[in-house]
């Protein structure tokens, strides 16, 4: 059975669906459809599902009927783009609020029905419940997204774990016959990782994030252990959270392993990269992706290239995402990857609002990440920006440490140097002990922007 079938008849595209072991694509029917067909996938899907959001989603409701839509006026995809009103966070916190409703009028099938509610990280905010049915995007994307990496039934992986957005039940990879070793995931948890990839010969690692890498590397450190004998069996690790920097990649691929970031969408599926490294997969017959203009809002046309995400989920029987602004900054790839797939390839650059303009130039996260891994004190990445205000006359960050208080004032000259030397701004560094930023996010990353 295609995936292309399943989410709209509730097949698990699954266990039923699992290619031969030697294929690099788990469903190569979609995988490579070409890209006019799958628009017009999108298409059929959008018709389908736009009487069911308008009837069972409040929010969908109120924002089409304030604006003077009906589900009459949807014909196309073009008419969805240009007709549809955009809705973001903001809307479903103030639906939540009004009307009492925790799923913030999202929901489209009655709650005793649904099988699990994850939530968000809540690194930002107060975590948002995520529904999910027994069949759900996030597991359909993330069975691909594993056999697209190379895991293979009957293999082991082990998968330091958040019980958020939905914990274990999400892991798609179960429906192909991988193999999970549950762990928390922390950084107290490195000896118990490393001992289960060493005991159980793993083959893989989902997920990582900055905080862990750095505990393996110091923990492998601390008892003399090599980390290519440790990781001989792994060929895949995974990184997911927040941007993956060069540090980060090179760190773990020193291990012998080879990495692969991970994002999501909207909280409707994940994207992964595959072996080309060239962006992650975002797969279009699970959510429908569009492109905002940052500075002003408006959409831009079908092939921009940069610019803010906005999604719909065009496969999910339990949540009407429609036309989500996610706030996340990206570059896009539409062209088909050398790995044959045709499904869009997106890279994350950073949120919009964690944007903040110094002396005329737009700085993100991203800008100051290789300034600061580039010292030897501050080589784990953890920082904040300080915001004043959305345009200040220097930039001010907040860096962790690993070494002695004695260093931190020459540790702050030298990351002022470099990023006034890249980026142009000057900079005003406060260093910290890693320990004080560590405690202010979850075990997997910190909020990278605070106010000051």
């Amino acid at each position: 059975m295609s995936s292309l079938q399943a989410p709209a008849n509730g097949a698990t595209g699954g266990a039923d669906v699992v290619p031969d072991s030697g294929s690099p694509f788990w469903d190569e029917s979609i995988e490579t459809l070409p890209r006019q067909e799958l628009r017009r996938f999108q298409e059929r899907r959008i018709a389908d599902m736009v009487s069911r959001v308008y009837e069972m989603s409040g929010l969908v409701r109120e924002k089409w009927q304030a604006a003077g839509v009906t589900p009459a006026d949807i014909t196309s995809i073009d008419d969805y783009r240009t007709l549809v009103p955009v809705m973001d966070q903001d809307d479903i916190r103030s639906y939540r609020h009004r009307r009492q409703d925790p799923f913030g009028g999202l929901l489209t099938r009655p709650a005793e029905e649904l099988t699990v509610v994850g939530t968000t990280s809540g690194t930002t905010g107060r975590p948002t419940p995520l529904p999910y049915l027994d069949q759900n995007p996030t597991r359909w994307g993330q069975a691909r997204d594993m056999w697209m990496i190379g895991v293979r039934p009957g293999e082991h992986v082990v998968r330091p774990l958040f019980v958020f957005r939905g914990g274990h039940f999400a892991d798609g990879s179960l429906d192909f016959g991988c193999v999970p070793i549950y762990v928390d995931h922390s950084p107290l948890e490195v000896p118990s990782i490393v001992e289960a990839v060493q005991r159980f010969q793993a083959t893989g690692l989902f997920l990582l994030s900055a905080p862990l890498i750095n505990g393996i590397d110091e923990y492998c450190r601390s008892q003399a252990l090599d980390p290519r004998t440790v990781f001989a069996s792994c060929r895949s690790a995974v990184f997911g959270g927040e941007p993956l920097s060069d540090r980060t990649r090179s760190l773990v691929e020193s291990w012998g392993v080879e990495l692969f970031e991970m994002s999501s969408v909207g909280d409707i599926c994940p994207t992964m990269e595959c072996s080309e490294h060239q962006g992650m997969h975002l797969w279009e017959d699970l959510a429908l992706l569009e492109l905002l203009d940052p500075a002003t809002g408006e959409l831009l046309p079908e092939d921009a290239t940069h610019g803010e995400m906005v999604v719909t989920s065009i496969s999910d029987p339990a949540t009407a995402l429609v036309r989500f602004r996610t706030g996340d900054i990206a570059t896009v790839d539409r062209g088909t990857c050398r790995c044959g797939r045709t499904h869009v390839r997106v890279k994350p650059m950073g949120r919009a609002k964690d944007g903040v303009v110094v002396a005329g130039r737009h700085i993100l996260p991203i800008s100051v990440w290789g300034a600061v891994e580039a010292c030897r004190d501050t080589e784990r990445g953890l920082f904040q920006i300080v915001r004043a205000s959305p345009t200040m006359d220097e930039l001010n960050l907040r860096v962790g440490s690993s070494g002695p208080e004695e260093r931190f004032p020459a540790v702050a000259a030298e990351i002022e140097r470099r990023i006034t030397a890249e980026l142009g701004v000057p900079c005003a560094v406060e260093v910290v002990p890693d320990e004080r930023l560590l405690r202010l996010g979850p075990p997997h990353k910190i909020p990278r922007v605070v106010h000051a």
